[in-house]
């Protein structure tokens, strides 16, 4: 099918791939109501040899090795003794798991291949690439709102899906490609209305540093508590795995530093929390300010964590 505008004809060159297996497959010939056959697309001469401009393949995200891994030929070559490979591979990512699926599915039926509402926006900017974990769609606030765009643009905020995030992701990895924030702007730009204008970008990160003391339960290890505890707050104060609902930090969602003492309270082998502070941090720096109460998010904003401090005493 054309993209849902109208049904493939018998001169179309469409086909469909199969990202997962590669597997590449031609028009069918469909038998209509009224007992004619109708051919949804060109199917190429038997017998001709067809050559793909690109074609990306791979086994997802454990694909991304780093520099000078590759060193060995899976067939020989003829006048080709070694090989490496001089940069690190990257934009692999794991195929989509069910659960985002059946979230996706429903949406994707609704908006119809047409992005209309912040949601249609959202939904869509997310099917244009398995490289994207999160989106935002921010729509026009009142005149004189500076947080929020201005009359006419929407503004689609992308999250990358990034390696291990439970962790302080580096900021170069946390804001997505330029290539990837093309790509999705010209996604949307072809079902966008035609008075919208749409404006890809990455969201405001906001890093959170937090810096607890921690006294281990008896019969536990502080190291191993410690461990335990540290993954604790960067899966809380993540924007791919955090929040209340641990489906990514909601954008636009304060943080406060009652709510660590829970996260932290149900780490096994902690028996209780001496302490716990947050501190705005800048990621980019390095740097933590004084600490807080609260760390205030704009619209949008989303959390992400800095490097912990955790303490923990024995019991």
């Amino acid at each position: 099918m054309d993209r849902g505008r109208r049904a493939s004809d018998e001169g179309d060159p469409h086909y469909t791939l199969d990202a997962a297996s590669g597997e590449i497959r031609f028009a069918p010939l469909i038998r209509q109501p009224d007992g004619s056959a109708r051919q949804f697309g060109r199917l190429p001469t038997p017998g001709s040899l067809l050559r793909m401009q690109k074609y990306r393949i791979g086994g997802g995200r454990i694909g991304n090795v780093g520099a000078g891994t590759i060193v060995v030929l899976r067939e020989t070559v003829p006048y080709v003794d070694n090989i490496v490979n001089r940069h690190a591979a990257r934009g692999g990512v794991d195929a989509e798991d069910l659960a985002n699926a059946l979230q996706r599915g429903p949406r994707l039926l609704k908006a119809r291949n047409r992005a209309v509402t912040a949601e249609d926006f959202e939904s869509l900017a997310i099917e244009s690439s398995p490289e994207v974990a999160r989106v935002a769609c921010i729509q026009p606030g009142v005149d004189g709102d500076q947080s929020r765009p201005p009359a006419g643009t929407i503004a689609v905020l992308v999250l990358p899906r990034v390696p291990d995030p439970v962790r302080a992701v580096p900021i170069d990895e946390i804001r997505p490609s330029q290539s990837l924030r093309e790509h999705v702007a010209r996604y949307l730009d072809v079902r966008r209305l035609l008075t919208s204008r749409v404006v890809v970008s990455p969201p405001t990160i906001v890093g959170v540093k937090v810096s607890t003391e921690l006294r281990s339960a008896p019969g536990s290890d502080p190291d191993a508590v410690r461990e335990r505890a540290l993954a604790a707050l960067f899966r809380y104060c993540s924007p791919w795995t955090g929040g209340p609902s641990r489906a990514g930090w909601p954008f636009g969602r304060p943080i406060h530093v009652g709510e660590l003492f829970a996260v932290l309270g149900a780490v096994e082998g902690v028996a209780y929390v001496e302490s716990a502070t947050i501190q705005p941090a800048n990621l980019e720096r390095n740097s933590a300010s004084a600490a807080v109460e609260r760390i205030e998010v704009p619209p949008t904003g989303v959390v992400c964590s800095a490097a912990h401090a955790v303490t923990v005493a024995p019991a």
